[in-house]
């Protein structure tokens, strides 16, 4: 009779171990898949591919952006002075602005694009420059 309850027991065991190892299995599983699932609906929002087209300012609008892809292939000076240029539109400094796009302006190296684009952000700071106060002084 020891016989058979031991072999019951055992029987009992290895019917639990295997239940337990389907129920892991299936766990892991559900685990995994929902896992799967939740990633791949949460994707980032992709940035635009386009820089905006302009930029306003107290009113008028400054074509900064197409400085950058005017300017991409210029030389290195150039491209320094251009970085120079949105220094200064970050730090609200539009009349060294001006001076730095009629610099820029004079540039002999410069395509008839990117002088045309210079004298109309040139025009379009003067508008600025009309519409806000001077700094105090």
């Amino acid at each position: 009779m020891n016989d058979s309850r031991a072999d019951l027991l055992s029987k009992r065991s290895h019917a639990a171990s295997q239940a337990l190892r389907r129920w892991s299995f299936r766990a892991v599983a559900s685990v995994s898949a929902a896992s799967v699932l939740a990633s791949s609906g949460c994707k980032k929002a992709e940035a635009p591919t386009s820089a905006p087209a302009t930029v306003q300012v107290a009113g008028v609008k400054l074509d900064l952006p197409k400085l950058d892809t005017e300017f991409q292939a210029a030389s290195p000076e150039i491209q320094a002075t251009v970085q120079e240029i949105k220094k200064s539109y970050r730090g609200g400094r539009f009349a060294l602005m001006a001076a730095q796009l009629e610099a820029l302006g004079n540039d002999p190296g410069l395509t008839a694009s990117q002088k045309k684009l210079v004298g109309d952000l040139i025009e379009e700071v003067k508008q600025l420059l009309a519409k806000i106060p001077a700094p105090p002084g």
